[in-house]
Formats: structure tokens, sequence, C-alpha cells
């Protein structure tokens, strides 16, 4: 496992049911294709987003674990390539 999913993971609690990582930058180039625009450049790795669902405990717990970098390549993988070359 590489150490994004392993920061990830240890940011999320540890008694958990699911746990859901989400690199939502990385598929974004992907989506703009299928959708008719030009390809985007790709996206260094990074964090992902970690979801984890807690059903031991009462209440059930839901945890979001977003990380400010997760963020930043979300918004560099929607800026148009033009713009990344400047």
């Amino acid at each position: 496992s590489t150490p994004f999913v392993k920061e990830a993971l240890g940011a999320l609690p540890k008694e958990r049911n699911a746990v859901i990582l989400l690199d939502i930058a990385s598929i974004m180039p992907m989506v703009g294709v299928m959708m008719g625009q030009p390809a985007a450049a790709a996206v260094p790795p990074g964090p992902p987003i970690a979801i984890s669902v807690s059903l031991a405990g009462e209440p059930a717990r839901l945890d979001i674990h977003v990380p400010i970098r997760a963020i930043e390549r979300i918004k560099q993988a929607m800026a148009p390539a033009e713009a990344e070359s400047m």
C-alpha cells in the first residue's frame, strides 16, 4: 500500500466496518475526455479523500477525512492544461 493510503487510513477511527478511499483528482482528466473536452495534464499522485463507517458503537459513525492537498489536486485537475504551462 502507498504512503498516501497508509496516511488516509491512519486518519480514520480504528474501529470501522467499511472504508472508501476516493482519489477524485486522478479521474477528473478521464471524465473531461469522456465529455468531449481536450485531455488535461495528469495530476501527480497525492492523498485521497477517506470515508469510514463504524457500526459497532452507539451511535453509528460516519467519518470523512479531507486533506487540503486533496482539494488542491482536484482544483489542479479541473484547470485547463494551457493554464498549467504558464
